[in-house]
């Protein structure tokens, strides 16, 4: 399985290795996706990602990019779902993690706080 992993960090920074070699134990493969090397576009009303590396070979995204996550970024996201590969971490609950006042209303409207 090809996993893409989105992120602003290299291959030595600490979890995206840790992550690598997790998956590469497993026989899979870790592809870091920098959101800013990337360009969503439209192909005759489908969704396309063109830029370094090919996202077409990918099986499944994990967005990680903490608090460097952009509009851009979220529009990634996005469209990388509009195309089909499944997300770890889908938009909504990114928003949702994005946003601590409304993360604590979805946790006091659940009963957890």
């Amino acid at each position: 399985m090809n996993i893409g992993i989105i992120t602003v960090r290299g291959s030595d920074y600490h979890p995206n290795r840790r992550l690598s070699e997790a998956a590469a134990q497993q026989g899979h493969k870790i592809i870091l996706l920098h959101p800013y090397r990337l360009c969503p576009s439209l192909v005759e009303s489908k969704p396309e990602v063109s830029g370094q590396p090919d996202v077409g070979s990918i099986d499944v995204v994990l967005p990680r990019q903490g608090a460097t996550l952009g509009d851009s970024c979220l529009a990634l996201i996005r469209h990388i779902s509009l195309m089909g590969i499944p997300l770890v971490n889908d938009l909504d609950s990114i928003l949702l993690a994005k946003n601590q006042f409304q993360t604590l209303q979805v946790l006091a409207a659940s009963r957890i706080l």
